[in-house]
């Protein structure tokens, strides 16, 4: 029977597809990108490269990590420094800085 937690777990499931679902269009934000710091295409595609490499790269680590802490903290863990990724994300300034924050913070959270 239902207890009232399959709505819980509806809702959870629905903003984790939203969330997962910028990976699929990170490379829309390359237009932004161009405009805003003004450098080459080059160098703005490579966020969104960086970004969906490392979703492949911290896929073992992140199997290493559920089977010592759990998958509950796991996901804890991820969704915490995704977040800050997100947030430090909105206020970079430089290329380089995003780089590290969508890049490497987004990209650790999606794996």
């Amino acid at each position: 029977m239902d207890h009232g937690w399959s709505w819980v777990i509806l809702i959870g499931g629905a903003i984790i597809q939203m969330i997962v679902s910028l990976l699929c269009v990170v490379g829309i934000f390359n237009v932004i990108f161009l405009e805003v710091f003004q450098k080459d295409r080059q160098t703005t595609a490579w966020l969104a490269a960086v970004q969906s490499s490392l979703v492949c790269l911290f896929g073992l680590p992140a199997g290493h990590i559920i089977k010592k802490l759990g998958p509950r903290t796991t996901t804890i863990l991820g969704a915490f420094l995704g977040g800050l990724g997100f947030f430090l994300a909105y206020f970079a300034n430089g290329i380089f800085s995003l780089f590290l924050t969508f890049g490497l913070l987004v990209g650790e959270y999606f794996s």
